[in-house]
């Protein structure tokens, strides 16, 4: 019997209420119980009331009714409770009693009592925690059945994790091989399946053997044990880049709490790092920006995740700063976690070099060796509504060699605010008839800007006679927001008989900590579009294919010097 054939079920049912019932013909009755005796008979190797019928079940050498392959205990407890039926049905046929006294011994097969020790319910042997001493024996119980929930798996994978993190208490397996042998692996949907109708032919059949052979038994008090406390909330990260110019990570927090399942607002986590490679160097922490490359939750649920300005942990002397990436009424639940991806910028320093270096900063312990990107990262600390439920904070004073009197700032121009440019080109042939690039202005002061405050010279060659042109063919602050001047340089200098000034409008707004401006597309021409060589031009450089931070490009704050080196 089982859920696809039920026929035996039903003469179990039919037999006793057809009984003696004068409305039934005699023939009927004898025959539905003839069925029914018969299906017992030939599962528990009874003689059948024909001497001449010697037709059987196949059994395992250990002596276990097996019908089939997959799922041989179900087909046998269903059995089972059908023999038990037909003792309470019918008490005084001597063969009754055989009858149970079969399912009792095929119970305690699926129990452990079998060559291979070996219980196929889950969670019901002498090596599951809390259980052990309470069943008895020897047999280990199985633990791996083909079984989602059970297995708790993030990853969608029947390998990962290895150890189920729930125990399925109670539950049957699909049963042992024709030759008694369990197969406790979560693949195995044949030998160690999991379902509703193995459980309920089960639960049956212990019914009636409590009835039976339990009455005068002790009951056992006991009630599975408390899982051990989890992890609900963490966050997991992994290193994409590290360089003397900054670190790439990526933070993602998880929320797997399954007691219940639900969704959880309210989460952010924080990255603590440690800039006393700069401060060494003379700069500060108005030198690093904290630019966002991938956010997730922006992306899956329209909502940006935010993220706060550098904040000093500890007294004025610490090193360590922190960064809050804060998910904030994001709803976050089982996978796809919400992945954010940012950098821990420097801005280039003393003589145009980089000074960043993340060895000493917390959030890298173990970051590079991979050991926390599918696990929870013990040192990028979570927080629920404000409250600490993951992870840890470094000490107050982990760092204390970098004084408030320290350095000043990154930019190569030494002023304040700390306001880079960076460029890049497609249009690199040496005598194009237009100067085609972008620059974009970025802000690794911990201050918004005025970006009407700021100018910006590119320095270049003229190489004609004509009117020189400018165009701004797309910015995000707007073109109209930009202004543009043209300013001849006397004496000429290297490199440089003339300047591009570009400004802005107190409609472009203001500039934010670790912001920048996004590309400003520039177009510089003669008025007959004569061809200019570029490659004598103090600001172009070829290399620059991407935005990268150019000194020779000039940015001024109130008209002086802040980033750059004039020609």
């Amino acid at each position: 019997m089982s859920w696809d054939a039920r026929w035996g079920g039903v003469f179990s049912l039919l037999d006793p209420i057809v009984a003696g019932n004068s409305a039934i013909p005699a023939t009927t009755q004898q025959d539905v119980h003839y069925f029914n005796k018969w299906q017992v008979q030939y599962w528990s190797h009874v003689p059948h009331d024909n001497a001449n019928d010697t037709n059987f079940i196949a059994t395992t050498p250990a002596g276990f009714s097996y019908l089939t392959t997959w799922g041989s205990a179900r087909y046998n407890a269903a059995a089972e409770l059908e023999a038990l039926a037909y003792r309470k049905s019918f008490p005084t046929d001597p063969q009754s009693v055989l009858f149970s006294n079969w399912a009792m011994g095929q119970m305690n097969y699926l129990m452990g009592d079998n060559p291979a020790k070996w219980s196929y319910i889950v969670g019901f042997g002498s090596t599951t925690p809390g259980v052990g001493s309470l069943v008895g024996g020897t047999a280990t119980a199985a633990s791996h059945p083909h079984h989602g929930d059970a297995q708790g798996s993030l990853t969608n994978s029947q390998s990962d994790p290895p150890t189920d993190r729930h125990i399925l208490f109670g539950a049957l397996v699909g049963g042992p091989s024709s030759t008694d042998q369990p197969d406790d692996v979560t693949t195995d949907f044949v030998l160690n399946e999991v379902a509703v109708d193995y459980n309920a032919a089960m639960v049956g059949a212990l019914a009636g053997l409590y009835q039976y052979y339990g009455q005068s038994q002790t009951m056992t008090n006991f009630t599975p044990p408390a899982e051990p406390a989890g992890t609900p909330y963490y966050a997991s990260a992994a290193l994409n880049q590290d360089s003397n110019q900054g670190t790439q990570l990526t933070v993602t927090v998880n929320n797997v709490a399954d007691e219940p399942p639900h969704f959880q607002s309210g989460m952010s986590a924080r990255v603590y790092f440690d800039i006393s490679s700069l401060v060494k160097a003379g700069q500060s922490i108005s030198a690093v920006s904290t630019p966002v490359y991938y956010d997730a939750a922006g992306q899956i649920d329209g909502t940006p995740t935010a993220m706060s300005a550098p904040t000093q942990w500890g007294d004025a002397n610490s090193c360590v700063y922190y960064v809050t990436v804060n998910w904030g009424n994001d709803q976050i639940g089982l996978p796809p976690s919400r992945a954010f991806e940012f950098g821990i910028n420097a801005a280039m320093g003393p003589g145009y070099k980089f000074y960043w270096s993340s060895a000493a900063s917390p959030f890298m312990t173990g970051l590079a060796a991979g050991s926390y990107t599918s696990a929870p990262d013990p040192y990028i600390p979570v927080y629920v509504n404000g409250q600490l439920v993951s992870g840890q904070t470094p000490s107050l004073t982990a760092d204390e060699g970098c004084s408030s009197s320290g350095g000043t700032g990154g930019g190569g121009g030494g002023g304040s605010p700390t306001v880079t440019a960076q460029y890049e080109t497609s249009t690199t042939g040496a005598t194009p008839s237009t100067l085609s690039n972008q620059i974009q202005l970025v802000n690794n002061g911990a201050n918004p800007v005025p970006l009407s405050s700021l100018t910006v010279r590119y320095w270049f060659t003229e190489d004609g006679t004509q009117a020189l042109q400018y165009a701004c063919d797309y910015t995000s602050v707007g073109c109209a927001n930009v202004t543009s001047s043209f300013v001849t340089v006397s004496p000429p200098r290297t490199g440089a008989d003339h300047y591009l000034q570009l400004g802005f409008t107190s409609g472009a707004g203001s500039l934010a900590p670790g912001a920048s401006t996004g590309g400003i597309q520039n177009r510089i021409y003669q008025a007959n579009y004569a061809t200019m060589t570029q490659t004598n031009d103090y600001s172009f450089n070829a290399a620059d294919a991407s935005f990268t931070a150019n000194p020779h490009i000039t940015v001024y704050y109130n008209g002086t010097l802040i980033y750059g080196t004039e020609p």
